[in-house]
């Protein structure tokens, strides 16, 4: 289980702790922006949170394969991949696995080994897959088109 799904179950426990003692609570935060934030936390309030947070289940990481045409490359981290059936594809990827994507570019067919988790909330019965690169196929080729003017792109 990841970190938010941990976050979130242990806040409805300590939610559900609260309604089974009557007690109630305001609390008070600065956000990022020095905003100041209250919440008060009534038995409804409480009981409608508690139900909602606890609501969140994931599956086991599973690998995939996933193939098709880069949409978007970002150095923060973002790979977008549109698949054959039209899907777009969002694949996050950590700072040691950027070497490894940045020769590709927009246009450029890939197929990549993602681990792929599924995050499903029983209240809504919405869920949302989550993908994380693990590896680039080595058939895949970058384009090689370089960014820089082609004067510089000799003078390496």
């Amino acid at each position: 289980m990841n970190q938010g799904l941990r976050s979130s179950h242990a806040l409805a426990k300590f939610l559900k702790a609260l309604r089974q003692k009557h007690i109630e609570i305001d609390i008070s935060w600065t956000g990022g922006n020095e905003q100041k934030h209250i919440w008060h936390g009534r038995r409804d309030k409480i009981q409608m949170l508690e139900t909602l947070l606890d609501g969140f289940s994931s599956t086991e990481p599973v690998e995939v394969k996933i193939a098709g045409i880069v949409e978007l490359i970002s150095s923060a981290g973002k790979l977008q991949i549109r698949n054959r059936e039209g899907e777009l594809i969002k694949v996050r990827f950590s700072k040691k696995m950027y070497q490894a994507v940045q020769p590709f570019r927009m246009g450029d067919t890939v197929t990549l080994l993602a681990n792929e988790k599924t995050v499903f909330n029983s209240n809504t019965r919405e869920e949302k897959k989550t993908y994380s690169l693990i590896s680039i196929d080595t058939q895949s080729t970058p384009s090689g088109t370089s960014l820089l003017p082609a004067e510089d792109s000799h003078n390496e």
